[in-house]
C-alpha cells in the first residue's frame, strides 16, 4: 500500500510540474529545445513494449544528465514517468509468478525514484549523483529483463547476466 501511494504521488508530480517548463507547455518546450521525438504518441500495451520503452528513453535521458544536457531530456523524463507507472498492470496481464510480480514493483518504485529524483533536479531540487541513478536504472532494467525471460520461459537473459559475474537467485533472477 505504501509502495503504491508513493508511485501514485510521483506520477502525480510527474504530471501536474512535468506539463509546463518556465511557464510553457510541455510541447513548447519540446519545440524550443529541438526536442522532436513524440513518446507520449505510443503507450505501451505490453509488458515487453514497456520495458523496452523504459530502457529506451532512460538510456536517453541519462545520456543528456550525463553529458551535461539535462533539458535536452525534459519531455522523455516525464515521459517515462507514465510507462514506468503502467508497469505493474501490465506485468499482472501476463504470467508472471508472485516472485517476478514482486520483482517489478521493486523494480517499479526504484525506476520512479530514480527518475523522480533527475525531474526534482530540473525544477531546482538537489540531485544526488548521476553515477548513483545510473546504478539503479541499469538493476532495475536488469530486473525487467529477467522478469521478461520468465514470461517468455527463456534462461537466455539470465545466463548472460551470469557470465558477467553476477550473481543470481536459485531461479536465476540478478542480484547485483
Amino acid at each position: 500500500m505504501k509502495t503504491s501511494l508513493s508511485i501514485c504521488l510521483v506520477v502525480c508530480c510527474f504530471a501536474v510540474i512535468g506539463c509546463q517548463q518556465n511557464g510553457h507547455s510541455s510541447t513548447e518546450a519540446h519545440s524550443e529545445t529541438g526536442h522532436s521525438d513524440d513518446h507520449s504518441s505510443h503507450h505501451p500495451e505490453t509488458f515487453e513494449e514497456a520495458a523496452q520503452q523504459i530502457g529506451e528513453m532512460g538510456e536517453e535521458i541519462l545520456g543528456a544528465f550525463e553529458g551535461g544536457t539535462p533539458d535536452a531530456a525534459h519531455g522523455a523524463l516525464h515521459e517515462i514517468g507514465h510507462v514506468i507507472d503502467s508497469l505493474p498492470k501490465l506485468a499482472a496481464q501476463t504470467s508472471m509468478d508472485e516472485e517476478a510480480t514482486r520483482t517489478i514493483d521493486d523494480a517499479t518504485e526504484k525506476l520512479m525514484n530514480a527518475f523522480g529524483a533527475l525531474d526534482g533536479a530540473l525544477h531546482g531540487e538537489d540531485l544526488k549523483s548521476v553515477e548513483e541513478i545510473r546504478e539503479e536504472f541499469d538493476w532495475s532494467k536488469k530486473q525487467l529483463d529477467w522478469a521478461l525471460d520468465q514470461i517468455n520461459g527463456s534462461k537466455e537473459g539470465s545466463e548472460s547476466g551470469a557470465e558477467a559475474g553476477e550473481t543470481e537467485t536459485s531461479e536465476g533472477q540478478p542480484t547485483s
